[in-house]
């Protein structure tokens, strides 16, 4: 291949990507004399996918629907808000199982689904 602004030689750069000796976002194609042309040909450029990725299945309970186009919570961030509730209902059976409703004030409640939350969600 001839470069198509001065005409010289061009590096391949393909293969050495492909066998990791280059990162993978470097030039397809590059000329050989950078000093007085420096033309490169870059890969394209991959767009995201419309598809939004399922959420992962939260630790607790069922996994959390994921929403799409309406512009609701989608992937990761849906299966954190569902992780969350799952760890408050989780908090409220807990309490309730162990007679101890009069005990907690709602603050005491929000900060053991807090705590509860935070430790599951590092495992996310």
């Amino acid at each position: 291949m001839q470069c198509p602004k001065c005409g010289g030689d061009v590096w391949d750069n393909r293969s050495k990507k492909l066998a990791g000796g280059m990162k993978p976002n470097a030039p397809d194609f590059s000329c050989k004399n950078k000093e007085s042309c420096g033309w490169v040909q870059w890969p394209p450029k991959t767009k995201a996918s419309p598809v939004p990725v399922a959420a992962p299945e939260p630790v607790l309970g069922q996994p959390s629907p994921v929403l799409a186009p309406s512009g609701a919570i989608v992937g990761k961030q849906a299966a954190l808000v569902g992780l969350y509730w799952e760890c408050f209902d989780e908090v409220l059976a807990g309490v309730a199982r162990r007679k101890l409703t009069d005990m907690f004030k709602p603050e005491h409640l929000a900060a053991m689904t807090s705590t509860l939350y935070i430790q599951l969600a590092k495992s996310l």
